[in-house]
């Protein structure tokens, strides 16, 4: 029955969660979130929630942000692991990009099917500085997660297409991106 299944994935979040029920039942609404509707550019129904891991000792937190992933893996259709590393945010495009030499438009990490979650990997991120095209990568990411939208750079201008990407950012600290809500673990 659904109240089977709703129980048996709420008491496997709660032991990925460390025994925290609460915290278990706020990554479930995270999982089940979507846009339902858009007002005055509003997104509503969108939950973004970061996953503070202060107290993971280093040594686990690997294996724990990728064993948490995977189980997402096999509850959702669809999602993508993206780690925020200094070298992935510098080199990686991040948004579907129009070049003109070629006549085509390039297609960016970002440019995916609706409901497809978003799991940021913040705790990847090392000392080092970001160059332009890092920091239009995190200027990109805010942007989606505060308006769920995608703007697609045709190079003079920007077209916004609207997204439904719930998002899920796991970090050692408060995350740099803006997130409805955050708990740590």
């Amino acid at each position: 029955s659904q109240d089977d299944v709703y129980n048996d994935i709420l008491r496997i979040l709660t032991q990925f969660m460390f025994n925290d029920e609460i915290t278990a039942q706020y990554v479930l609404c995270h999982l089940i979130s979507s846009v339902y509707a858009r007002v005055n550019d509003e997104s509503l129904g969108k939950f973004t929630l970061n996953m503070i891991c202060h107290s993971i000792p280093l040594e686990v937190l690997n294996e724990y942000t990728q064993n948490l992933y995977s189980f997402f893996e096999c509850l959702l259709p669809n999602s993508i692991y993206i780690p925020l590393s200094i070298e992935n945010l510098n080199t990686s495009s991040f948004v579907p990009k129009k070049d003109y030499t070629k006549n085509r438009l390039s297609s960016g990490v970002l440019q995916l099917p609706n409901n497809t979650h978003l799991v940021l990997d913040e705790t990847k991120m090392e000392n080092g500085k970001l160059d332009q095209a890092g920091v239009m990568a995190i200027s990109d990411l805010s942007e989606l997660i505060k308006t769920q939208k995608l703007s697609y750079d045709f190079q003079f201008y920007k077209i916004p297409y609207n997204t439904d990407y719930p998002v899920c950012i796991i970090s050692e600290g408060k995350s740099l991106l803006p997130v409805s809500d955050q708990f740590t673990l």
